[in-house]
């Protein structure tokens, strides 16, 4: 079954790499070291974002 789903995936890498005129190892790049990353930075930004926005919301609310 892993193996399954590895091979779709080099395939699938492949197919874009194809897709976009370039090689396997350069949409592996822009993937994980590039796009991932970036992502991943996003969601931080927006849990950080939200905890500021509850903290916001809850100093404003009247407990009384």
């Amino acid at each position: 079954m892993t193996n399954r789903i590895f091979q779709l995936c080099v395939d699938l890498l492949l197919w874009l790499a194809r897709l976009l005129d370039t090689s396997y190892e350069a949409i592996n790049v822009w993937i994980f070291c590039v796009i991932w990353p970036l992502i991943t930075l996003l969601l931080i930004a927006v849990v950080v974002w939200q905890c500021f926005i509850i903290r916001k919301l809850k100093g404003t609310t009247d407990h009384g």
